[in-house]
């Protein structure tokens, strides 16, 4: 790819910090989430040779738990945290049930939900988001059907 490397920072809001970094590594990381209670944060890095979506623990980040099982993009948190959602590589939606109630981070079974065909983006640009109920998904993606075609009817004055 053409992006080698990328990492991921955090930048304090109030107490006048300057950002540092939460994960720098010789790997791809990117794309983190923040789960709802602020105690995890899920992320996607290729370190296991090809993409996949991880959730370690913040700040401390005493260690990581794979949540995908076959590859995986852009995950997100619902509401409730307790479902992350992520895009699988064959494009796949896919919800994975996740508890992170106590120090040690559990990750359930994983739901296929659909197949979603998003836009070529950046890195970082989400193809999707969550409704807060978790009931509704958009997805930035391509248009499959044809419209029909125009007519454009140029010194139509002329032609009567």
């Amino acid at each position: 790819g053409i992006i080698g490397r990328s990492d991921i920072w955090i930048l304090p809001r109030l107490d006048g910090k300057k950002a540092s970094p939460f994960m720098e590594t010789r790997f791809l990381e990117s794309q983190p989430q923040f789960s709802p209670d602020g105690r995890w944060v899920a992320f996607m890095s290729d370190k296991s040779g090809r993409r996949e979506v991880y959730v370690t623990q913040f700040p401390a980040r005493n260690s990581e738990t794979l949540v995908s099982t076959a590859g995986g993009n852009h995950p997100r948190w619902t509401q409730n945290g307790r479902e992350i959602l992520y895009v699988a590589l064959d494009g796949m939606l896919t919800a994975a049930a996740v508890d992170g109630r106590t120090t040690q981070f559990e990750v359930g079974a994983a739901r296929p939900l659909f197949t979603i065909r998003p836009r070529p983006a950046r890195l970082d640009a989400y193809p999707y988001d969550v409704t807060s109920d978790g009931q509704r998904i958009l997805v930035n993606t391509f248009v499959e059907e044809v419209t029909p075609p125009i007519t454009l009817v140029v010194n139509w004055p002329a032609a009567r």
